[in-house]
Formats: structure tokens, C-alpha cells, sequence
């Protein structure tokens, strides 16, 4: 019998905002090597899984039910098969991640740390040691990595990075796609490590213009050092969350960006055009004002209860008349408020 034209439409949308929620999930998801028999709350949602199956994944756990194999997990029937094909390379049973034949790759000693892992696109020639830890490559083969450019070691193709000894074919294979020696993202810093410091060749300019952060889009963002495709996605989706960025060291809280990248871009990012989206407090929501980053469930609950006891906001500063209120953290969110 086919649903009423009501029952349809809803069961449309619901299917619609799944898919929302998933798109959403993986698009935020911070790759690492997890024990699914010991990943938190916090880790599974890392990952990018929503909260219906990391429940599921708990529950189960916490009736005596045991991953014991990689296969294993796809017995939690809300978790999808795209999820699960997603998360299968990551699974670490015991602490070790398998290789393509299902053995273990590495003994305990051998196995990568389990921090997660910024996987974004890297010039195997210019990496530095914080690059490379962040693909979840070991410290001998850093040392290795590093020792051997310092050498005059060069990078031309993908397959060169075989020359080095102590890169397993694991590693090798599981960081192949990342790698990118395309010219056109090849900026000063890295002319200057290629050249081992010597002059630029007449003929070849390698320049990069200040970039309004407020302005850019990922092409803009993947000329500057250390930026992939990935980290521009993840600069402008943290703008977008914020509402615009009213400072530079803004950039640096987005999620699981590193110091030292930060630190790379920096002198070529400016501010120059402060273009924010209000939150009108007169007007948002519990659920407005939740959305915004810098703003937690309890700082929502109050901004709403004072409103509706004392009416309209006439300035912002009236949010100081809320005891629980702290000026510091006013000052932070104010330009993203509005009366």
C-alpha cells in the first residue's frame, strides 16, 4: 500500500536529513587507528560516526558483546556499510593495524602511535617532521626521510619515495594518495628547499599574495606552505562556523590544525575585511545561539531566560547584567552579536 502523500514527504525528509547528517560527519571525520572494544564517545564521533551508532557501539560493549576481528563491527546494524567500509583500514584490534592480507602489519613496538592522523595532500620535498608525524609515519622514518633531502635526496615521482629503506610498503601504500609534487602548489618555501637554498633559476617566480582569510577560497588557501586541499576546507568550514574570523590567530583553533602550520601561513593571511554573521539577540533561538562555537548550552539558556524576564537587549554590554557572564568571554563573541 503505498504511504499517504503526508507519511511520504516526512519519510522523505527524514531520509534527507540522514544523509545531511552523514555528509556531515565524514566531512569533519579525523581518521586514526582505533580499538573499537576501547574507543570512548569521543573518539567514535571523531571518526565521524553519528550518535545513533556510537550508542550502539556502547550498548553492545557494555552487554559483554567483543569486537574480535575487523569484521566484527559490521554486526552493529546501525552503522552503515559505507561508514564501516570507511572505518575497516582503521580498525586496530589489540593495538596493531592489519595489512591488506588481514595480518599484522607490525609488532606492538613497531605500530604507529595512536594519535589521530592529518592525512591532507604533502610534498614529500618540503614536509617538515610535524607533516610527516602527522601522517602517522614512525620517528625512524622521519629521521630517515629528513636525512636523506638533507643530503640532496630529491623527490621527482611518487615511486621515488621507495629509495627509502626504513618506509614500509604499508606506510608507503596507505600515504601514496596524499602525495603531491604538482607544480602549481609549489610556493617560495618550497623553491627554496628544492634548490637546497641556491637562487631561483632566471625564468621561475614563485611569489604568494596576502590572502584576506575573510575573502579566500581553497584556491587562494592551497598556494600558502604546508596547506593541502584539506586543510582549506577544514580554514573555511571553521569560518563559516564562526561566522567570519575577527583575528588571525582565530585559524589556529581550527580543529586539529597544527602549530606549525599555523605558524607557516600566518605572515600571509590578513584581516582586512571583517564580514560577520550576526546573531540577533533580540530575536535567535535557544538553537541559534547553541550553533555558534563560542557559545555553550548554559550561555544559550541565559542570554534567552534574561530576555524574557527584562525584555529587549538595548546594547550588548546589557549580557555583563547576566552574573554568570564573564567580559572576557564577551569580548570574544561580541562581533558575532548583534541587537
Amino acid at each position: 500500500t503505498p504511504l499517504p502523500d503526508h507519511d511520504a514527504f516526512c519519510a522523505a525528509q527524514s531520509m534527507e536529513k540522514n544523509a545531511d547528517e552523514t555528509f556531515n560527519n565524514v566531512q569533519n571525520a579525523t581518521l586514526f587507528y582505533f580499538d573499537p572494544n576501547t574507543a570512548d564517545a569521543t573518539d567514535l564521533a571523531t571518526l565521524g560516526l553519528p550518535e545513533r551508532t556510537i550508542k550502539s557501539i556502547l550498548n553492545y560493549r557494555s552487554k559483554g558483546g567483543k569486537f574480535r576481528q575487523p569484521n566484527d563491527l559490521s554486526k552493529i546494524y546501525t552503522l552503515s556499510e559505507t561508514d564501516f567500509l570507511r572505518l575497516k583500514p582503521w580498525i586496530s584490534i589489540g593495538g596493531t593495524p592489519p595489512n591488506h592480507d588481514g595480518k599484522m602489519a607490525y609488532n606492538q613496538a613497531q605500530a604507529p602511535s595512536h594519535r589521530p592522523l592529518e592525512l591532507q595532500p604533502f610534498n614529500p620535498n618540503t614536509a617538515d617532521a610535524s607533516t610527516l608525524a602527522g601522517l602517522g609515519l614512525p620517528e625512524k622514518t622521519i629521521s630517515g626521510w629528513l636525512n636523506y633531502r638533507a643530503k640532496g635526496g630529491v623527490f621527482r615521482t611518487k615511486e621515488d619515495l621507495q629509495r627509502l629503506y626504513n618506509l614500509s610498503p604499508y606506510d608507503y601504500q596507505r600515504i601514496y594518495p596524499f602525495i603531491d609534487l604538482s607544480e602549481q602548489k609549489t610556493n617560495a618555501l618550497a623553491a627554496a628547499s628544492l634548490s637546497g637554498g641556491k637562487a631561483i633559476p632566471a625564468g621561475r617566480k614563485y611569489s604568494i599574495e596576502a590572502v584576506d582569510i575573510n575573502r579566500a577560497e581553497i584556491a587562494d588557501l592551497v598556494q600558502l606552505p604546508g596547506i593541502g586541499e584539506g586543510w582549506a576546507k577544514r580554514i573555511l568550514n571553521w569560518r563559516e562556523k564562526l561566522g567570519g574570523f575577527s583575528q588571525l590567530d582565530q585559524i589556529a583553533e581550527t580543529r586539529s590544525l597544527p602549530d606549525s602550520v599555523f605558524q607557516k601561513v600566518k605572515p600571509f593571511l590578513t584581516v582586512n575585511e571583517q564580514v560577520f554573521k550576526k546573531i540577533p539577540l533580540n530575536t535567535a533561538t535557544w538553537e541559534d545561539l547553541n550553533e555558534h562555537p563560542y557559545i555553550d548550552a548554559k550561555q544559550a539558556r541565559w542570554i534567552i531566560a534574561y530576555r524574557e524576564q527584562h525584555g529587549k537587549y538595548q546594547h550588548i554590554n546589557d549580557l555583563l547584567q547576566i552574573l554568570e557572564i564573564k567580559k572576557d568571554w564577551l569580548e570574544k563573541v561580541r562581533p558575532y552579536l548583534a541587537v
